[in-house]
């Protein structure tokens, strides 16, 4: 009798743990709501059952709910980084070669990095991690969701193709010294042309990969040779299946990128950088794949002030040789400038040296701080990124909203545009049903400087701060 009742017991029992326990409901309250379609609910309430937001509302919290109340509070979506270099932990590209289309940045991400607690203390809950641009043909970028571990941390693990057009691939490269290679980075690309040739051999090399179906005769210009699955992701780009994301920050850079995508009729890119957005050519308008361009914190008195930095040595010998200055941020020897006077020599017997004294002088780089806006207004598909490792994407949204960008289009650039870029628009970038429960609390007005951050949500789960209100 007494193991009868044991038995009963313990059948009991596994059937009570096989009953899966009812999720607790969680109520988040502010002051303010902004769900980041345009809607906004005065002391609202958002209703949060198993990691999913199940209703937005204006008005008080059921009875008997859990709730996190914040009475001055703004709460908005949670930012996703359209592009960072967070989580890294060793190098950000394959350093073997200069044509690594098979790499996977997601191999060298770590959940525990100090990145990721750097993200949540800045609102970040989703972020698209790329690799970094010393590569020509870089690798595939990942999506991550900071503060989640296990398979909830990485969320796409090949996403993207990165191609960066610009000088960043020939930087510390030089020619092989007589007798071969010297050193690892005796390769090419040691210019920016040489990049370009590069990128364009290996496209050239996908078609014939396409048409023969093998990888003979087939070699790269830099060191490694092709392998079929290196092949292979280049030719799904030229097919449609894979997307490509281009880098580039200067006007001439993006115009070399659309000549590529012409001349090898790639189907699905999409550009990140566009320092000089606002000045570049006007098939950007109609670029709905969306573009991410970077905002800079320079001097905030000025719209449309011309960055000013540091003179580079080549520069600075550049202005002492024509003594002219102009408007053309691309140029160092136009023709204007070939036929200026010479420079008189200066105090220094006209040796100009790094001490002397110099005018501002406008880098290829030409940024505006209104350049964010200028190019919204031409593509609404734009998200917003600061060019750091961990962006500071709600500075940059003030920044932008200070010079010109209306409050609701700043908060779409670092919401819900980037969700749609990624492919996550369906899941994260706005407060509604059904969506997951990410989520920033803040003190005031999102676009003030003065406005803090009180905590987030990742998931339904207070991520930061873990302790205290």
């Amino acid at each position: 009798m007494r193991h009868t009742a044991t038995i009963c017991v313990c059948v009991a029992l596994s059937l009570l743990a096989a009953t899966p326990l009812a999720a607790e409901e969680l109520a988040v309250t502010g002051a303010r709501i902004l769900t980041g379609d345009g809607t906004v609910i005065t002391r609202g309430t958002i209703l949060i059952n198993n990691g999913k937001i199940t209703r937005v509302y204006r008005g008080a919290p059921p009875a008997g709910v859990r709730s996190l109340r914040f009475p001055k509070g703004t709460i908005i979506p949670g930012l996703v980084a359209a592009s960072t270099m967070a989580a890294i932990q060793g190098p950000a590209n394959e350093q073997s070669s200069e044509i690594t289309p098979t790499f996977e940045i997601a191999g060298t991400l770590d959940p525990t990095h100090r990145d990721i607690k750097r993200c949540l203390e800045l609102g970040i809950t989703t972020a698209y991690v790329r690799p970094g641009l010393a590569n020509v043909i870089g690798g595939f970028g990942a999506v991550i969701r900071p503060g989640n571990r296990g398979q909830e941390f990485i969320v796409q693990q090949r996403s993207e193709l990165l191609i960066p057009v610009g000088p960043w691939p020939a930087v510390g490269n030089g020619s092989p010294g007589w007798g071969g290679v010297r050193n690892p980075k005796a390769r090419r690309p040691s210019t920016r042309l040489a990049t370009v040739w590069l990128i364009r051999k290996s496209f050239y090399d996908a078609r014939k990969f396409i048409q023969s179906g093998s990888i003979k005769g087939l070699e790269k210009e830099v060191p490694g040779a092709y392998t079929r699955a290196e092949l292979q992701v280049l030719a799904d780009v030229l097919r449609g299946k894979t997307m490509v994301r281009f880098y580039a920050q200067a006007d001439k850079d993006v115009h070399t990128i659309f000549r590529l995508v012409d001349e090898f009729k790639i189907p699905k890119f999409r550009i990140e950088g566009l320092v000089e957005g606002y000045r570049g050519p006007k098939r950007l308008d109609k670029m709905s794949q969306g573009l991410i361009a970077e905002v800079y914190d320079i001097d905030p008195t000025k719209a449309g002030q011309e960055l000013r930095l540091p003179m580079e040595l080549h520069q600075l010998l550049a202005w002492w040789r024509t003594g002219h200055q102009h408007a053309d941020e691309l140029c160092q020897f136009c023709p204007a400038c070939a036929k200026a006077p010479r420079r008189p020599g200066t105090d220094t017997g006209g040796a100009l040296s790094s001490r002397s004294t110099v005018p501002a002088y406008t880098p290829e780089y030409g940024y505006r701080v209104n350049a964010f806006q200028v190019l919204m207004s031409r593509n609404s598909q734009l998200a917003l990124s600061t060019g750091e490792r961990v962006p500071t994407l709600l500075e940059g949204a003030r920044l932008a909203v200070r010079h010109g960008l209306s409050t609701r289009k700043a908060l779409a650039a670092i919401t819900r545009i980037p969700a749609e870029i990624i492919g996550l628009g369906k899941s994260v970038g706005t407060i509604a049903p059904g969506k997951r429960a990410d989520l920033v609390v803040l003190s005031g007005d999102p676009f003030e400087f003065t406005t803090r951050i009180l905590a987030v949500l990742s998931n339904g789960r207070k991520a930061y701060p873990k302790t205290g209100n």
